[in-house]
C-alpha cells in the first residue's frame, strides 16, 4: 500500500451544482437590479416636472454662500431626470428665511446652455450666447419654491411660481448691469 492517498474520480455531479448556483447567484443579483431601477425611475420619472428635494442643512449651505463671497450654489440635476439644474442664493438674516431657487438653463435654449456664474462682474452669463446675461439675484428667471423644514432645505421643482408669487425683471435675454 502506498502511503499517499489518491484523489477520489472526479465527481461531474459536483461541477453541475456549482455552475447551477453561479447561475440563480446571477439570476437574483439581476433580479434585484431590475426591481431597483424600475423603483428609482417610477420615482424621477413619474412626474415629468420633478418633486420635492432635500438640499441638505440649511445653516451650513447659508455658511458656504457666505464663505463663497456671494456666488450661488449650483444644483445639477437636482430632479433625478435630467430635466433641470437649478442655482440657490439666500439673502435673509436668518437661515430659516430668504431663500430663491431658479433655472439654470437660459430659457428658449437647449439644456447644455445655462447660466454660469461671473465672480468678476458678480451676474450670470450664457454659456451659449456671450451677449445674454442675468442678474446676480436670479429674478425674472423660472423660479421655484424653496423652504426651510426642520432645518433642512426643500426645494420643490413640481412647478416653477407663477409670475404673481415671485419678482420679477424684464425678460433676461438682454444685457443687464445688476
Amino acid at each position: 500500500m502506498s502511503p499517499i492517498r489518491k484523489p477520489p474520480p472526479f465527481n461531474g455531479r459536483t461541477l453541475v451544482i456549482a455552475a447551477a448556483a453561479i447561475v440563480v447567484g446571477v439570476v437574483v443579483l439581476w433580479l434585484a437590479s431590475a426591481a431597483l431601477t424600475a423603483r428609482h425611475n417610477g420615482r424621477t420619472t413619474g412626474v415629468s416636472t420633478g418633486g420635492i428635494v432635500e438640499l441638505g442643512n440649511a445653516s451650513k449651505l447659508a455658511a458656504q454662500l457666505e464663505r463663497g463671497g456671494g456666488a450661488p450654489l449650483y444644483f445639477p440635476d437636482v430632479s433625478g431626470n435630467d430635466r433641470r439644474a437649478v442655482y440657490v442664493t439666500h439673502s435673509g438674516q436668518r437661515t430659516s428665511e430668504g431663500w430663491h431657487a431658479f433655472l439654470a438653463q437660459v430659457p428658449g435654449e437647449p439644456p447644455s446652455c445655462q447660466w454660469q456664474w461671473n465672480a468678476r462682474t458678480r451676474r450670470f452669463d450664457a454659456s451659449c450666447d456671450p451677449a445674454r446675461h442675468a442678474g446676480a439675484s436670479g429674478l425674472g428667471l423660472e423660479q421655484y419654491a424653496i423652504d426651510v423644514v426642520r432645518g433642512r432645505l426643500h426645494l420643490d421643482l413640481r412647478a416653477p411660481l407663477e409670475s404673481g408669487t415671485a419678482t420679477t425683471t424684464p425678460p433676461t435675454g438682454s444685457p443687464t448691469t445688476s
